[in-house]
């Protein structure tokens, strides 16, 4: 639970592979194997197999997670008008809030339509490795037409606030004005 504290005991493992950049998302070809017995740590020639195709997480793991107005940063995604030709109902959207200092992102939410206007939200449920998300955040928005978020292609576009944002705001208009080049 403290993560400044050595770590004793038994935990549970669970391997998966990873294709598109987001552990949380199943994507075709990826495998997982079965959630462990409890091990103790030091335990040596353990052997673990990735057996079956990704498709979801063990239950046991699953936890209900709720997101909050105030642990979250909510608005409507428009496109400026000479952009707006490059939206296709199939394209997907990515929602990324940075960390300032670190220079990455801390968040990461992914949704499999596009049609603008549309609400969205980001924050705490959508920390990445459970991170705890407190004061403000950079945020982009792009879509992806190819399913490689961090791959551009022609006809992809991105949004970038300005300043950054604290969590709790609602009501933002974030337009995606640029195309998208990486």
């Amino acid at each position: 639970d403290d993560a400044s504290q050595p770590l004793s005991g038994a935990f549970r493992l669970l391997v998966l592979t990873d294709k598109n950049g987001n552990p949380n998302l199943p994507f075709a070809g990826e495998v997982i194997g079965p959630l462990s017995a409890p091990i103790l740590l030091g335990t040596e020639g353990v052997e673990y197999f990735v057996d079956r195709p990704f498709r979801h997480f063990p239950p046991e793991l699953l936890v209900a997670k709720t997101e909050s107005p105030e642990t979250s940063i909510q608005g409507i995604i428009t496109v400026s008008s000479d952009l707006q030709d490059q939206v296709e109902h199939a394209d997907r959207i990515i929602i990324m809030l940075f960390d300032p200092e670190l220079g990455r992102p801390v968040a990461i939410k992914i949704m499999e339509k596009f049609d603008p206007p549309q609400k969205f939200s980001i924050g705490q449920v959508n920390a990445m490795g459970g991170q705890q998300l407190n004061g403000k955040y950079s945020l982009r928005i792009l879509t992806d037409k190819n399913n490689q978020p961090f791959q551009s292609v022609a006809g992809e576009i991105i949004g970038r606030s300005q300043g950054l944002i604290s969590l709790g705001t609602a009501d933002l208009e974030f337009e995606l004005d640029l195309p998208y080049t990486r």
